[in-house]
Formats: structure tokens, C-alpha cells, sequence
């Protein structure tokens, strides 16, 4: 079995009951971590920008929170404002082996899909779990060797934004076949993506919006988990 199938399979089975109370206590103090980062840059540049850019190209209302300043927007734009603000001051938290920031493109995310479903608690940690298990794997894999060309958090980070609308996408046979396939697609798409377009500004950007895209995409696992 090829190191991306394992990882696949490993998520496509990923429970949250299959989660130790060490991980479940990690976790949680790893999101209180990244919330007072986020909030730690309030007012700073070019934080405000982020949030004059989601005030023009987003709707006025909506039931995800951009942290600093509390205003309510879509899952996207709240986001996008977040993950900028959580990285900003740079004390999120950083995992050395893999090179990769991991909070700031992970809970991002997660919360904002959470707080468009209304949803909370087993499922935010269960998907939170599962982008960073993907992401510092990932990295780690990559080695250091890729972040001196590379930054590690916008290539890497697009697949720990992007892959748990796969975890519960299984078809009703026993060993979840399809899910394990499509996750291990899903990879090597984002993967290929990430590598082709960071060679340059433009490609950390477009890395920045795919992940984004994928953010919303968490509805279809919280949904799923809610149903089970």
C-alpha cells in the first residue's frame, strides 16, 4: 500500500470516537492558541484591508464571524479574513518537523463551516483533527528540502483546508473503497496544484483561494457526522 492510500484510508476511518483525551485536550488548547492570534492583530496592517475587502465583496449579514471586529459574514469571507489575521503576528503555532503552521489553515476553516451549520463541539474536533493529521504528514513528507523553494503553509495547507469533505463521502460498502479513492485523488490533485502554481506571488495567492474554496466544502462532513 502506496503512503498516500494509508493516509487516505487512515482519514477515510477517522471517528470521533477513535480520538484519545489527550488529542481532544491538544486540540482544544490549540484553537484557544489561534483565537489569541487572530485577535492579537485587530487594527494591524493589513489586517483592516482584509476586512474592508470582505465588507465590499461580501454579504452584510451572515451567520460566520470575522473575530476582529465581530461582524458577521459567509463561511468564505470569514475565512479568509480570519486565517490572514491568525498569521499576522506569527505566534500561532508552528510544528518544526514539518514546517508548517498548521492552526492558521485549519481552524479557519473549521470554525467557520461550524458556525454556518450551527454545529460544534464532536464535529469541529473530529475535523480539525483530521486537516492536521493531513497536513503535518504531509509535510513532513515534503521535508525542509521543499521549504526552501516553497512555503510549506500555502502548499501544504491547501491540502489540510481541503480534504475533509472526503471523509464521510463513502459509498455503503464495508471497507469505504470509494471514499479511501477519492481522498487519495483529492492528494494528489491538491498536490499538484499547490506545486505548480507557488512558484511565485501570484501562486501563493491562487493556493490561498483554492483552500478557501474547500473551506465551505467542510458542510458535507459535519452534515454527514451529524447524520450518523
Amino acid at each position: 500500500m502506496s503512503h498516500t492510500r494509508s493516509l487516505a484510508t487512515f482519514l477515510a476511518r477517522l471517528s470521533y470516537a477513535d480520538l484519545p483525551e489527550a488529542v481532544l485536550a491538544r486540540s482544544e488548547d490549540l484553537f484557544l492558541d489561534w483565537l489569541g492570534s487572530a485577535l492579537a492583530s485587530q487594527g494591524a496592517h493589513p489586517i483592516p484591508l482584509f476586512e474592508r475587502y470582505a465588507a465590499t465583496m461580501g454579504p452584510t449579514h451572515g451567520p460566520a464571524t470575522l473575530l476582529v471586529n465581530g461582524l458577521g459574514t459567509s463561511a468564505y469571507f470569514a475565512a479568509l479574513v480570519n486565517a490572514a489575521s491568525s498569521h499576522l503576528v506569527e505566534q500561532d503555532d508552528l510544528h518544526n518537523s514539518s514546517v508548517l503552521h498548521p492552526a492558521t489553515v485549519v481552524f479557519p476553516a473549521v470554525l467557520a463551516a461550524a458556525q454556518d451549520l450551527g454545529k460544534f463541539g464532536a464535529e469541529l474536533l473530529l475535523a480539525a483533527v483530521a486537516g492536521y493529521e493531513a497536513g503535518i504528514r504531509l509535510g513532513e513528507f515534503l521535508g525542509r528540502s521543499h521549504y526552501r523553494i516553497f512555503h510549506t503553509t500555502a502548499t501544504v495547507g491547501t491540502q489540510a483546508a481541503g480534504l475533509w469533505e472526503f471523509l464521510c463521502d463513502a459509498d455503503d460498502s464495508p471497507d469505504n473503497t470509494l471514499s479511501r479513492a477519492e481522498l487519495e485523488d483529492k492528494f494528489r490533485r491538491l498536490l499538484a496544484f499547490a506545486g505548480e502554481m507557488n512558484g511565485d506571488q501570484a501562486g501563493v495567492l491562487i493556493a490561498r483561494v483554492w483552500a478557501l474554496r474547500d473551506a465551505l466544502n467542510l458542510k458535507g462532513l459535519m452534515e454527514n457526522i451529524h447524520e450518523q
